[in-house]
C-alpha cells in the first residue's frame, strides 16, 4: 500500500483504522528509513487483533460493560503510542456515544498530555447522548425551555457563549491542540477553523451529499 503511495508522487500519509497488526513494522520501517511522513492516525490503529474489519468504534467509550470500555481505552493509548514512535502530529479518536461530563473529563485529560507534549494534538470525534450545555452567558429565564420528563440532561460549563443542544446523530469535534505548535494566534486559529469548516461544506455540496 505504501509502495503505490510513494509511486504515485505521494510521502505524507494519513494510517485509518484499518491497518492490521502485521503491517504496523512495515510502516514503522519504512518510516525510520525516511520513505514516508505519517501526518495523523485514527483509533484505534493498529486494529485491534480480535477485530474482523475496519471498525473506528468496534469498542464504545459509554459501554454498559467495563471490559469493553477498558478496551477502548487500552487501545486508544496504543494508538497514541504508534503516533509517537512515527511522530505523527496529530491522532484522531472516534469515540462514538459519549455522555457529556465523561467527554468533558477525557478533553481535560488529553489537554494536560498534549499540554506537556506527552502525546500528539488530538482531534475527538463523538455524539452526545441529548444534552443542553450552558454557556457563562445563558440566561436561562429567557432561553431554556427543557420540558420535564424530555430525557435532555442539563450541564453547565466553563466555555464562553450560551446555551448549546447536542444529540445523537450530531457529530462534534473537539480540537485538542497546543497553540505554541501553530503560532499562538488564538484569533488565527479560530479564522482556520472557520475556513476549513466552509472549505468542507462546499465540497459537500458540490458533490452532492445530502448535509446533516
Amino acid at each position: 500500500m505504501l509502495e503505490e503511495i510513494i509511486d504515485l508522487g505521494f510521502q505524507n500519509v494519513e494510517l485509518g483504522h484499518g491497518i492490521r497488526l502485521p503491517l504496523a513494522e512495515g510502516i514503522l520501517k519504512m518510516w525510520e528509513a525516511g520513505r514516508v511522513k505519517i501526518t495523523s492516525l485514527h483509533n484505534f490503529c493498529p486494529l485491534p487483533a480480535e477485530i474482523p474489519r475496519a471498525s473506528p468504534d468496534c469498542y464504545q467509550f459509554s459501554a454498559p460493560h467495563d471490559g469493553e470500555r477498558d478496551r477502548a481505552v487500552r487501545h486508544s493509548f496504543k494508538t497514541i503510542d504508534f503516533a509517537k514512535r512515527l511522530g505523527a502530529k496529530f491522532v484522531v479518536m472516534h469515540l462514538g456515544s459519549v455522555p457529556y461530563g465523561e467527554a468533558w473529563d477525557l478533553q481535560r485529560s488529553l489537554a494536560g498530555a498534549v499540554s506537556q507534549g506527552a502525546i500528539p494534538d488530538t482531534i475527538v470525534l463523538l455524539e452526545h447522548p441529548p444534552v443542553v450545555t450552558l454557556g457563562r452567558r445563558t440566561d436561562e429565564t429567557a432561553e431554556l425551555h427543557v420540558p420535564e420528563g424530555a430525557g435532555v440532561e442539563v450541564v453547565e460549563t466553563d466555555r464562553g457563549g450560551k446555551s448549546t443542544f447536542h444529540g445523537p446523530g450530531q457529530l462534534v469535534c473537539y480540537p485538542i491542540l497546543d497553540l505554541t505548535r501553530h503560532g499562538q494566534d488564538v484569533k488565527k486559529y479560530c479564522r482556520d477553523l472557520e475556513t476549513a469548516i466552509a472549505t468542507m461544506q462546499d465540497w459537500v455540496i458540490r458533490h452532492g451529499f445530502e448535509q446533516t
